[in-house]
């Protein structure tokens, strides 16, 4: 399972096409499949399952054809950076053996996410997190959200 929030979803291409607007976004996939969840609102779509490309992300994707660049400083604390140059995109991570994640930039460096680094865990998450809010059905996602 997987949860990725955004505090406002509308600069992200999943929650920002699928109808929620400038508001709290989460993307929860379970069972195969990935939700887009708009708690604020009571709002909830079915994006795509994990055989179109909505699955959860492996936790070792940048060794997916991405090299290591060496190392760059990002606000005051040094990152190792990796780049996939198929793609024109780079992976920041910390330099330690667990590599949380620090940044990403892709579409030619014009898009960057930054990860909020203290929420990383590795504990282990409670259930209710992964929950699917009582009003989320299988209702699909809008024809022209990212999710198509």
């Amino acid at each position: 399972m997987s949860r990725i929030e955004r505090g406002n979803g509308i600069h992200d291409s999943v929650c920002g096409s699928s109808g929620g607007g400038s508001t709290l976004c989460v993307q929860l996939v379970r069972d195969e499949k990935r939700y887009v969840i708009y708690p604020l609102i009571n709002k909830c779509c079915f994006c795509c399952d994990a055989s179109h490309g909505c699955g959860v992300l492996r936790r070792d994707w940048p060794s997916q054809g991405y090299v290591y660049k060496g190392v760059d400083e990002l606000s005051g604390q040094f990152f190792d950076r990796f780049r996939n140059e198929e793609e024109n995109s780079d992976y920041w991570v910390t330099r330690d053996t667990r590599q949380i994640s620090r940044r990403l930039s892709y579409e030619f460096g014009t898009v960057f996410e930054d990860f909020i680094m203290n929420t990383y865990r590795e504990d282990v998450i409670p259930d209710f997190v992964f929950a699917l809010p009582g009003y989320c059905s299988d209702k699909v996602c809008p024809k022209e959200s990212a999710c198509t």
